[in-house]
């Protein structure tokens, strides 16, 4: 897709673990992020194991660029479609109007939404992970018996358990909601007041450093990379600086 991800899908959490002081955070990411009059501050967060709500979620991608990291100021959350029309086991959020648009399901694997497709596509286009629902003609699996932590192929990723993770987009037919992307595979929406997750920051197009590590194996600090070229996958990880 053309798109590069973070290796750690809850980097808010592995900054937490290198303060000495969370109340009182050193990391200019997280400083940044507190300048921002974030609903939970840095050391409600950190106690929340990362979590936050999707206008927090959105700042710290604001605080990643505004620190230019890794080299770069693009970062943002993975997009999404709405409707996504490869979802199986489609329906309505409850209390909800009832809005013609798709609102949740499993198997989801459109490209253009960008967490669902890396999570159920199989390798070497995504992770083929295991769905815990699914019956339709876009391949579904049933009775996985994965919920609820579905990442059973995390790949080169860390930190993938971890709850689930916000998308970046709110719900088109009501904006006090967001899309989400849980652990056991469904992608839906929840109400952006109450509801916390993590975020994953990614950026279209790659990371190019100095360094690069050739191996799928060997992993550092680096980026994965997921390129289209020429209508092949190619995948690298870069280690960044």
């Amino acid at each position: 897709q053309g798109i590069s991800w973070l290796q750690d899908a809850n980097l808010f959490m592995t900054l937490c673990d290198n303060e000495v002081d969370i109340a009182n955070p050193v990391n200019p990411i997280l400083v940044s992020y507190n300048a921002m009059s974030p609903v939970r501050s840095t050391a409600t967060v950190c106690d929340e194991h990362g979590r936050v709500y999707w206008a927090d979620a959105e700042k710290f991608i604001a605080a990643l660029n505004a620190n230019n990291y890794l080299g770069k100021n693009t970062w943002r959350q993975p997009a999404v479609l709405q409707p996504d029309a490869t979802c199986e086991t489609v329906y309505a959020v409850a209390n909800l109007p009832s809005y013609p648009e798709q609102r949740g399901g499993f198997n989801c694997r459109a490209v253009g939404s960008e967490l669902g497709h890396l999570f159920n596509v199989s390798p070497p286009n995504g992770l083929g992970n295991p769905n815990n629902a699914g019956t339709g003609s876009t391949g579904g699996t049933v009775g996985t018996g994965c919920y609820p932590n579905c990442w059973d192929n995390p790949g080169p990723f860390i930190n993938t358990e971890w709850y689930w993770h916000w998308l970046g987009a709110e719900y088109a037919p009501d904006t006090a909601y967001a899309w989400r992307f849980n652990r056991n595979g469904l992608q839906d929406t929840i109400d952006q007041a109450s509801g916390y997750g993590h975020v994953w920051p990614v950026r279209t197009g790659g990371i190019r450093t100095s360094e690069t590590i050739p191996s799928l194996g060997a992993w550092g600090s680096g980026i994965l990379v997921l390129l289209l070229l020429a209508l092949t996958w190619r995948r690298g990880l870069f280690a960044g600086r």
